[in-house]
């Protein structure tokens, strides 16, 4: 299934972009252990690829995007966990505009 890439998807990406930001400044910031401070450089580094990689149209990262708004949705029972569970919502819209789009073109 291809989703469609729209402004919808973009602001996704852009979401998952600022995500990795976060977790970037969090890393440079907070005083943690090394195990910390090595498990959010990856998040950042992770959300980061995955942000521009739905800026760039790639399939996988839409992927990659669900899977990971679906984890924090499931992992973060908090208020955070919301605007996540907006995420998830806007890529369920993204995906059934792919398959419309794709079902007409057949």
């Amino acid at each position: 299934m291809r989703p469609r890439f729209s402004v919808l998807t973009r602001a996704l990406g852009a979401v998952h972009f600022l995500a990795g930001i976060q977790a970037g400044v969090a890393e440079l910031t907070i005083r943690a252990s090394a195990f910390q401070q090595i498990w959010l450089l990856v998040l950042a580094v992770g959300y980061l690829i995955v942000g521009l990689g739905i800026w760039g149209e790639f399939v996988w990262a839409w992927w990659t995007g669900v899977a990971l708004a679906g984890v924090v949705v499931v992992m973060r029972p908090t208020g955070l966990s919301l605007i996540w569970l907006a995420v998830l919502v806007g890529f369920a819209v993204s995906g059934v505009q792919g398959w419309r789009d794709g079902a007409r073109k057949r």
